[in-house]
């Protein structure tokens, strides 16, 4: 006899609601910005327009956050939150822009600038050793 599933037809006709449906009063929403290079040298960030935005409640970049840096994974926490000096993986992120809903904090993303140098990318995988 097999075990009966819970949530199944809650799933399917879109009835469940899932942690990105609930909405809090004063909720903030954040949009992390990352470049489209795997390895980079970040030499600035200008957050200065993207800031300007009524509703922009901040754009956080490495310097603004604890040293050491904050880190998080899934067994190892060796992720940093945000990419201090250099991006390791394509898609780290960056930057993040905290803003009063989330159509603002997509628009003050895209006005966000990253000034990088792409570097080679490594032959061997980080996870791997010789």
């Amino acid at each position: 006899m097999s075990a009966r599933r819970v949530g199944g037809h809650e799933r399917v006709t879109g009835q469940q609601e899932f942690v990105g449906d609930i909405r809090l009063d004063g909720m903030l929403h954040v949009k992390l910005i990352s470049i489209d290079c795997a390895h980079a040298r970040i030499h600035r960030i200008d957050a200065e327009r993207a800031r300007s935005l009524p509703g922009v409640r901040d754009v956080v970049c490495a310097g603004d956050l604890p040293a050491p840096m904050p880190r998080f994974g899934p067994v190892y926490q060796d992720r940093p939150v945000l990419a201090a000096a250099e991006t390791r993986f394509h898609g780290e992120p960056v930057a993040a822009v905290v803003a009063e809903t989330e159509q603002l904090a997509e628009e003050a993303a895209a006005l966000v600038e990253v000034h990088y140098e792409e570097l080679p990318q490594s032959r061997q995988s980080p996870l791997r050793s010789t």
